[in-house]
Parts: structure tokens; C-alpha cells; sequence
């Protein structure tokens, strides 16, 4: 009976993120966690304050999914942490996640950005050296490049010389 009610008051206010939240946790009580995580998605877009919850739920949603739809999860998870400006903890979200996608280079290029952005020098470096490992063609070029100058920064060059040669 109350799912019904906010039902409808959402239909007559569907843009107050108050009541989406409210709905989307009479949704989770009733077991129906996917129409409460749209409605904190819903509720998230109006107002980026509600992040927590959100994140909450997209973390429930990573630990119940299955593949494919775990890494959707997963990486909408860290776009709400990036966007929040929680980098360190967006960082060890994928780089838990590609403990499991040892083979995703999307997932690892993202990983050296946020390396780069949080300053961590030795993990940016490990991450390209991976990147390096799983890229091909003109990428190869422009990662074994970055790859030699975050070596060098490191005072360690021979890092980047397989990447190099391929």
C-alpha cells in the first residue's frame, strides 16, 4: 500500500528527489533493489547530494549482479565516485573490479587516469605496464610513450623497454 502511494505522488511531483528516495527504499524493503536504484539514479540526477545512497545501492547491485551487468554496476559506481570527487575511493573500486577483468583495457586506461590524477606515480606505472601488455596497433605507440616517461620520471627507463620494442 505505501509503494502504491509514493507511486503516486511521485507520478504528481517526478521531479522531487525526496520522494524518489523515499520510494526507492520502500522498493528495497519489498526486495525490488533494480526500481530503487532507478529512482536513486532518478533521484541523484536532481540532486548530486544524494550520492551516498546511491553509492550504497550500486555497491549492492556490483555484489548481486552477474556478468556482464556487474561491470555495468561497477563502473557506473565509479563514475558516481569521480564525480563526487572521491578519487582515492573510485581508484580502489576498479582496481578491485579488474582484479576480476584481468583482460579490460577501457578499465585499465581509466585505472592510469585516475593514477595520474591522484599522483600515484609507482601505481601509474604498473598500470601502464599492464595497459602495454594488452594494447595493440597505433595504442601500443602511445602507451609505451607514456610508459618511457613515467619510467624515466621513476628513474627506472628499462621499465618501458618491452613496450618499447613491441
Amino acid at each position: 500500500e505505501a509503494a502504491r502511494m509514493l507511486d503516486r505522488l511521485v507520478a504528481a511531483q517526478p521531479n522531487d528527489p525526496g520522494l524518489l528516495t523515499k520510494r526507492a527504499q520502500v522498493l528495497r524493503e519489498l526486495g525490488r533493489e533494480d526500481h530503487a536504484l532507478v529512482d536513486l539514479e532518478a533521484a541523484y540526477a536532481l540532486d548530486a547530494s544524494l550520492s551516498g545512497e546511491l553509492v550504497h545501492a550500486l555497491e549492492l547491485a556490483v555484489a548481486r549482479a552477474d556478468p556482464p551487468e556487474d561491470l555495468r554496476y561497477a563502473l557506473r559506481l565509479v563514475d558516481v565516485l569521480e564525480a563526487g570527487g572521491d578519487l582515492a575511493g573510485a581508484r580502489a573500486r576498479l582496481a578491485e573490479f579488474l582484479t576480476h577483468k584481468p583482460d579490460d583495457l577501457a578499465g585499465f586506461r581509466r585505472l592510469a587516469s585516475l593514477d595520474g590524477r591522484l599522483g600515484h606515480k609507482e601505481e601509474a606505472l604498473l598500470t601502464l605496464e599492464r595497459i602495454a601488455a594488452l594494447e595493440t596497433g597505433s595504442g601500443l605507440v602511445e602507451v609505451a610513450l607514456a610508459l618511457s616517461d613515467a619510467a624515466t620520471e621513476a628513474d627506472d627507463p628499462s621499465l618501458a623497454r618491452p613496450a618499447l620494442e613491441r
